[in-house]
Parts: structure tokens; sequence; C-alpha cells
């Protein structure tokens, strides 16, 4: 949508998306780059996705598992809630019958 609403060519997105890089992520981009340009967006998406989304599923999931609430209803509700995204973007199939039984 970012790249929609701003007009961004398909042959700048990975520029676009790379301003945005900090930390150990503008690292590993400059590094990636040493060995040449990543123009192709779902290249740069899947290198992106290789080195820093590995894992993140089962880690959703595990925190998923454990969650009980120690705070108030709010806190509890809202990190069911933000773990509930986490786990719809790896898994488009989970549902209110799974969410069910944790909740």
């Amino acid at each position: 949508m970012y790249f929609d609403v701003y007009g961004v060519s398909e042959s700048l997105k990975t520029r676009f998306a790379a301003l945005n890089f900090s930390g150990t992520a503008a690292s590993w981009l400059h590094s990636v780059e040493c060995k040449g340009r990543v123009s192709d967006w779902d290249q740069f998406c899947t290198l992106v996705c290789d080195r820093f989304d590995r894992h993140q599923y089962q880690t959703h999931m595990n925190q998923f598992d454990a969650l009980k609430q120690t705070g108030s209803v709010e806190e509890y509700y809202n990190r069911f809630i933000e773990l509930s995204h986490h786990i719809l973007l790896y898994n488009p199939a989970y549902d209110h019958v799974f969410c069910g039984r944790t909740a």
C-alpha cells in the first residue's frame, strides 16, 4: 500500500524499503549489496524473510500457547490479539476454533 500511495515504481521499491533499515538490518543489507545490488522486489523480500523471519511462526505459537493473564484483562486481551495477528501472517487457516482453546 505504501508504494501505491507514494507512486513508487517497481524498479525503486528495494531502494525505498532500504531507507527504513537500521542497525543490524542495515549492516546486513550493506553486506548483501557488496555482492551486487538487489533490484528485484520479490528477490529482496525473499532475502529479507530468509534472514530475519526464520522461526518466527513457531516463536509466536509458543508465546501464544504460554500466554497467561498476569496483569489487567485489557493487557492480556491486547497481547492475545497481537499474537493472533502475527500467527495469521504465517497461517491464514488459523481461526477462532484454535483461539478458543487458550482464551
